[in-house]
């Protein structure tokens, strides 16, 4: 399920327990997509890293590569 759907899915569960005014309902709704947000925030972290990783990888072998050439 991507992302749009599942904040659609979250919004009419949302929009229905207001209607309902069922705050504890309201509030393990909000609970539960704080932790899939976190849980995406991770990923997109963990994927930040990876990049940056990769440059760093790819910036070392430049610069090895130009410091050879001078040499």
């Amino acid at each position: 399920m991507n992302f749009a759907t599942k904040l659609k899915v979250w919004g009419g569960a949302i929009l229905s327990a207001i209607e309902k005014k069922e705050a504890e309902h309201i509030a393990l709704l909000r609970s539960n997509q704080e932790i899939a947000m976190l849980k995406l925030v991770e990923l997109i972290k963990e994927e930040q890293i990876k990049e940056a990783q990769a440059n760093i990888e790819s910036l070392e072998k430049t610069r090895s590569n130009a410091l050879g050439n001078t040499q």
